[in-house]
């Protein structure tokens, strides 16, 4: 194992970047004091993946992985960080395996919250993709069609369907009816549009 340098600490300001997305991974960080905030995305239109204040670490999966960071990390409260090279951060996985725990289940944590909105933005797409279908078979003269047709257009199935004509039902621009998803209102096509679009912004 070669020798570590000592971790070193850094005094950061409010707004700084710590890292940008796509840069080299070479070190992680433990948060001392202060409040960082990881993004994802180009900026100004950026998305805040979690934040980290006193006690937590980060930067280490690109340290792990030897891959460019996946996100980028700001300052939004002066901080101070205790910057972690490489053959440290080796030394310390090595040596403990309590530390090698606490980066798993850390990660385990990330990871479940970072799949909660890629979930939800997978309901909304397929709930729009059901208006879609219900919207060109308006337009095609249709005034309902039964779940198992809407099953056939759209791909989803069973607990996915339900959950998207659940949605539309609570938009307004349907209902079900027996085995029959009714759309036949005077201003259907408005209602499909008015939800697609309220899906999409997310609301």
């Amino acid at each position: 194992m070669p020798s570590a340098a000592a971790p070193t600490q850094r005094q950061l300001s409010k707004g700084e970047m710590i890292f940008r997305q796509g840069d080299p991974g070479h070190c992680m960080y433990i948060m001392l004091q202060g409040r960082v905030r990881l993004i994802l995305g180009e900026p100004g239109r950026e998305r805040e993946l979690t934040t980290f204040q006193t006690g937590d670490f980060f930067g280490e999966l690109a340290v792990l992985s030897g891959e460019p960071r996946s996100a980028s990390a700001e300052v939004t409260e002066d901080a101070t960080v205790l910057e972690i090279g490489p053959e440290t951060f080796q030394m310390m996985v090595h040596d403990d395996l309590a530390i090698v725990r606490r980066i798993m289940e850390v990660q385990g944590q990330r990871v479940a919250r970072t799949n909660q909105p890629i979930q939800e933005l997978s309901k909304r797409l397929r709930t729009v993709g059901v208006a879609v279908v219900c919207l060109r078979a308006l337009r095609a003269g249709a005034t309902s069609l039964s779940l198992a047709d809407l099953e056939k257009r759209s791909g989803l199935a069973g607990a996915s369907l339900s959950e998207t004509t659940s949605s539309l039902e609570q938009l307004g621009a349907g209902r079900v009816e027996g085995s029959q998803w009714i759309f036949a209102t005077p201003d259907a096509d408005v209602k499909f549009l008015d939800a697609m679009s309220k899906l999409s912004a997310g609301e």
